[in-house]
């Protein structure tokens, strides 16, 4: 792909901190000092909720295995200062178990931080979450003392079906402009098995990579690159090593066509040849750099094979029937012989609506996968079918992952909505939903390409952004382990 490092860098907006000048005679200032202490937070609290109207105290609930959430935001502040806005919100959360038996836990969540006018509002969700957090905590301790499990989180019952979707392919990302306040990294990173997601970038080049999170204003915890048979002989290692200088770690779609050739008939690309050991000298080679590489690698082979836009599909290029599940377990075969144990295997379909082939026809079983992955995209008004939301995009593929693969971690590979009013609301939910389901990572399609899919693109999309790159329980780069990606 010819992947370049040419990082860039940008400078912090400057804010003015000029001081208020003060009344000259006390009388006067006692008065102003009352008044400002009475009127300056209702009006903060009335600006920081202009997004959600008047419902600062009203409950939500939230389904969680087989206990209910009840979330009250108890009070929400947002106070002026100078031209910047600080954001300060508390919250209480009660959680009560359904199944016979009562585990209550009160916890608190607080969120204090400096952020631009536009996003004050969405600290509050922040705090939500972590008050969330502390409240399973507790409910676990309570119910370890009682004899029960451990409290987890568990997965929603997805509804209806979306409309098909087709997946873009990657170009090139247009330059930075400005950049946020960078977000802060945590003291110790967490483990392997601690719950959260990572945010991740899927990016055409590295300094496509360094202009997005320029902009974002925070670092990408998992870099995806793309990566054919034909262009690619040899495993990107110098892109693999900037990627780990960045603290991130390296996602690659490697996919055995002649991806300038988008025609879906490639005669050397059938699947029943690389059983045959056609590909068998790229494959080993691959492997043995990969090992001796010693990072973690996360790869996602011939990914939406369910669809039918690829060669390696099912129904294309003379394909058969049961050829996918035997070319996967051919091309990992070679890794496992050439001891490339730090390659962890995606198996990637896209979203079981968007595809032609049915998730379990190409499932090669839960033992020769480390994790499952989905793609999928909210096209907006550039497909007949309009917007659509996660519950309509990944709700019912998530279900048939958890019924395909049980154990096994997924996340999504890949993901984007298109332009509109309500993009930043959608990145939002999509956030939030996937991390409600369990996924270990949410990698975005930061191009612009068939549409403008990108974070990057707008003001509205980085902010929507902020909240979850500040979360503990969102993974950021440097605040991931190495071996937080190992399976056994």
């Amino acid at each position: 792909m010819g992947l370049k490092v040419s990082p860039d860098s940008g400078d912090e907006k400057s804010v003015d901190t000029q001081a208020p000048r003060l009344l000259s005679r006390p009388i006067t200032l006692i008065l102003a000092l009352l008044a400002a202490m009475l009127l300056v937070p209702v009006a903060g609290a009335l600006a920081s909720t202009s997004t959600t109207g008047s419902s600062v105290d009203a409950a939500s609930e939230t389904r969680v295995a087989d206990q209910r959430v009840l979330k009250k935001r108890v009070k929400v502040a947002k106070v002026r200062k100078a031209r910047r806005a600080t954001a300060t919100v508390k919250v209480k959360v009660r959680l009560a178990v359904v199944d016979g038996e009562k585990v209550n836990a009160q916890a608190g969540g607080k969120a204090r931080r400096s952020v631009t006018k536009a996003v004050a509002a969405k600290a509050k969700k922040m705090a939500l979450r972590k008050a969330k957090r502390n409240a399973l905590a507790t409910a676990s301790v309570k119910a370890q003392a009682k004899g029960r499990d451990k409290v987890k989180r568990g997965k929603p019952v997805p509804s209806t079906s979306p409309t098909p979707t087709t997946s873009p392919t990657p170009t090139v990302s247009p330059s930075p402009s400005t950049s946020p306040t960078p977000t802060s990294s945590p003291t110790t990173p967490p483990s392997p098995n601690e719950p959260g997601s990572a945010l991740g970038l899927n990016i055409w080049t590295l300094n496509d990579l360094d202009a997005a999170q320029q902009k974002l204003g925070w670092e990408a915890a998992v870099v995806g690159v793309f990566a054919d048979w034909v262009h690619n002989p040899d495993f990107p290692r110098a892109t693999a090593d900037a990627v780990h200088e960045r603290g991130a770690t390296l996602l690659v779609a490697w996919e055995p066509w002649d991806s300038w050739n988008e025609s879906t008939e490639q005669s050397d690309f059938q699947l029943r040849d690389i059983v045959a050991g056609n590909h068998d000298t790229l494959i080993a080679r691959w492997a043995n750099q990969i090992r001796s590489f010693g990072m973690p690698v996360l790869i996602r082979w011939a990914p939406e094979m369910n669809g039918d836009w690829r060669p390696w599909s099912p129904v294309k290029n003379g394909n058969r029937a049961g050829e996918y599940v035997q070319a996967w377990n051919h091309v990992r075969a070679i890794f496992d012989q050439a001891g490339a144990s730090n390659a962890e295997w995606v198996w990637n379909p896209i979203i079981a609506s968007g595809g032609s082939v049915s998730l379990a026809e190409v499932f090669p079983g839960e033992e020769a996968v480390d994790y499952t992955a989905l793609d999928g995209y909210n096209w907006g008004s550039t497909r007949p079918w309009g917007w659509q939301t996660y519950e309509d995009i990944f709700a019912p593929s998530v279900a048939q992952l958890a019924s395909l693969a049980p154990n096994t971690p997924w996340f999504i590979a890949e993901t984007g909505s298109a332009p509109g009013e309500l993009k930043d609301e959608w990145i939002t939910d999509t956030l939030n939903r996937a991390h409600n389901d369990g996924a270990v990572a949410v990698v975005w399609f930061e191009f612009n390409k068939e549409t403008d899919w990108r974070l990057s693109a707008d003001a509205d999309s980085i902010a929507a952004t902020q909240p979850f790159a500040n979360a503990q329980d969102w993974f950021t780069a440097s605040e991931v382990a190495d071996n937080y990606w190992a399976t056994p």
